[in-house]
C-alpha cells in the first residue's frame, strides 16, 4: 500500500482544484473522486432520444455549455468501481461536504480506506442531510464548537490556508479593501460598512453574487460590482493577493465558526475586518492584524487600521493553520 491519498469533496467553486495543487506542491499523491450525477439524471442519460440531442449539441453544433455540462459525467456506479481499484494504493481518505455523496460511496470508502475522515466546514445544520453521514465516520470534523456534542465521534478543527500559493501574493495591492460574498441576510451589515469605506476614499472591491431579481436593490451603490455568475475560488485568491484588507460578516444563525476569509488573511498576511466575535479566542488573534468591527467604531479607527503594518505573528502559529500542516495534524 503506497502513501496516495483520495479526496472526495464538493466541486462548489473548484477548490478541489487548490486542495490538489497543494497536494502536489509538497509532493503529495492524490486521487480525486468526483461527485456522481445524480439517479435521474443518470437515467435521463440513457434516452436513446438524448443521446441523440447530446451527440448533435456537442459534436455538430459544438455547444459550449453542453460540452461543459455533459462531459466527464459520472454514475455512482462508475465511482464505486473507481473506489474498487483504487483502494489497495491508498491508506488516507479525506471527504469534505460527504453529503454530496451517495451514502454508498461513504460507506465503501469508510471500510476500505483505514484512515477516512470527514469535515463539514458549514453548521451541521445547514445542510441536515450530513446528520445520516456522521456515525459512518470513526472520525469526523467540524469547526463550530456547538456542534461538537451533537456526536462522540467528533473533532473540533478550523478552516486553512493554501500555502501552496504564498508566492503569488502581491506586495503592492491594488486595492485597500476586498470582500466577495452572496446577497443575502448579511447584505444590510456589508453596505453599511462598505459606506463607510467608500466615503473615506478607500479603494474597494466588494463583489457581490445576486439573483435578478435583488439586483436592483445594490446597483445603487456605486462600490458593489453585482455577479452574474460566481467567481472560482483561485479567482477569488488573485483578488485576495491584490487587496490590503479582506472584510468577513460571520452568520448571525447558521453557525459560529470561522469561515476560509479569515484564514486567507492569516496566510496571505491581509488585514481582516470581521464580524465575528469568536475570532478573538483563537492563538493568531492580533489586534494590530484583526478588527473585529462593531457600529460604534468610527471611520478615523477604520482607516488607522486599515492603513496600519501588518504585524508578522509567530512562525508555529502562522504555519499550524497551513493546509499541508492542517491535514497532518487531522488526518495522522
Amino acid at each position: 500500500m503506497n502513501n496516495n491519498i483520495i479526496l472526495a469533496m464538493t466541486k462548489d467553486i473548484e477548490l478541489y482544484k487548490c486542495v490538489l495543487d497543494n497536494f502536489k506542491y509538497h509532493g503529495q499523491e492524490c486521487t480525486y473522486i468526483e461527485v456522481p450525477i445524480s439517479d435521474k439524471k443518470a437515467k435521463k442519460l440513457q434516452s436513446p432520444l438524448f443521446k441523440l440531442k447530446l451527440f448533435y449539441k456537442t459534436k455538430i453544433e459544438r455547444k459550449e455549455k453542453y460540452i461543459k455540462r455533459y462531459t466527464n459525467l459520472f454514475s455512482k456506479e462508475d465511482i464505486l468501481k473507481q473506489i474498487d481499484e483504487i483502494s489497495e494504493q491508498s491508506n488516507k481518505c479525506l471527504m469534505i461536504r460527504p453529503d454530496v455523496y451517495p451514502i454508498e460511496v461513504v460507506q465503501k470508502l469508510n471500510k476500505l480506506i483505514p484512515n477516512t475522515i470527514g469535515y463539514q466546514w458549514d453548521g451541521l445544520d445547514r445542510f441536515p442531510k450530513i446528520h445520516e453521514y456522521i456515525p459512518i465516520f470513526k472520525k469526523f470534523l467540524i469547526y463550530d464548537k456547538n456542534d461538537l456534542k451533537k456526536y462522540d465521534n467528533c473533532s473540533l478543527t478550523t478552516n486553512f490556508y493554501f500555502d501552496c500559493y504564498i508566492n503569488e501574493n502581491k506586495t503592492n495591492p491594488e486595492y485597500d479593501v476586498y470582500y466577495i460574498g452572496s446577497y443575502d441576510n448579511r447584505i444590510n451589515d456589508v453596505i453599511e460598512l462598505c459606506e463607510k469605506l467608500h466615503n473615506l476614499k478607500l479603494k474597494l472591491k466588494i463583489l457581490i453574487y445576486c439573483s435578478k431579481k435583488n439586483r436592483e436593490k445594490i446597483e445603487k451603490y456605486p462600490f458593489i460590482t453585482v455577479l452574474r455568475s460566481g467567481l472560482t475560488y483561485k479567482e477569488n485568491l488573485k483578488n485576495v493577493f491584490n487587496c490590503k484588507t479582506i472584510l468577513d460578516f460571520g452568520h448571525k444563525t447558521l453557525h459560529n465558526g470561522l469561515s476560509l476569509r479569515p484564514f486567507e488573511a492569516l496566510g496571505y498576511h491581509k488585514k481582516l475586518i470581521t464580524t465575528n466575535t469568536s475570532i478573538n479566542q483563537y492563538d493568531f488573534f492580533n489586534k494590530k492584524n484583526i478588527m473585529i468591527y462593531k457600529d460604534e467604531i468610527d471611520e478615523i479607527k477604520i482607516k488607522d487600521f486599515i492603513h496600519s503594518s501588518y504585524q508578522n505573528i509567530e512562525e508555529t502559529v502562522y504555519k499550524k493553520y497551513s493546509f499541508n500542516v492542517w491535514f497532518d495534524n487531522n488526518l495522522n
